[in-house]
């Protein structure tokens, strides 16, 4: 199954392929920046607190609508999010983009919460088939395959 790219039109098999689009990278740098402290500091004093988990601490801004989707970075268009709700938030974006199954991205979403609170996911890698969750403090790796295995690895 092919997707179409909206910023240039060319046609992919898998993001992986297509993700140095030209067209899409001068639009994601230019949209996804929030530019003006005044927007950033709206956007805190509205929420006040993480929107996902209530926490107050370390708050940082993000996309509802992410911005490789044609989110802007607008005031209706961001919200607060603590850092590992930010990166969790991440992580269901990737997966979703690879059209997992909405009951899988839940369970692996809980078991990022099920951490101890406060860790921090390092970074988010993967394909179609699989997503690989790299922790900074445990040097643990989480490689969750679309199939539903689960595999934990210790660096």
């Amino acid at each position: 199954m092919t997707k179409k790219c909206n910023f240039c039109g060319q046609e992919y098999k898998d993001f992986a392929e297509h993700r140095n689009c030209s067209a899409y990278i001068k639009y994601r740098n230019e949209k996804r920046k929030i530019r003006s402290r005044k927007l950033r500091q709206t956007i805190l004093e509205r929420d006040k607190k993480c929107v996902m988990c209530g926490s107050t601490n370390n708050l940082q801004i993000d996309h509802i609508k992410p911005v490789m989707e044609g989110g802007l970075s607008e005031e209706k268009n961001l919200f607060a999010l603590c850092p590992l709700c930010k990166s969790i938030n991440g992580v269901k974006t990737f997966l979703r983009h690879h059209q997992w199954p909405d009951e899988y991205i839940e369970t692996i979403i809980d078991t990022l919460r099920s951490k101890e609170s406060g860790l921090k996911i390092a970074s988010v890698t993967g394909e179609k088939e699989r997503v690989i969750v790299k922790f900074l403090e445990q040097r643990t790796y989480f490689i969750f395959k679309k199939d539903g295995y689960v595999e934990v690895r210790y660096a």
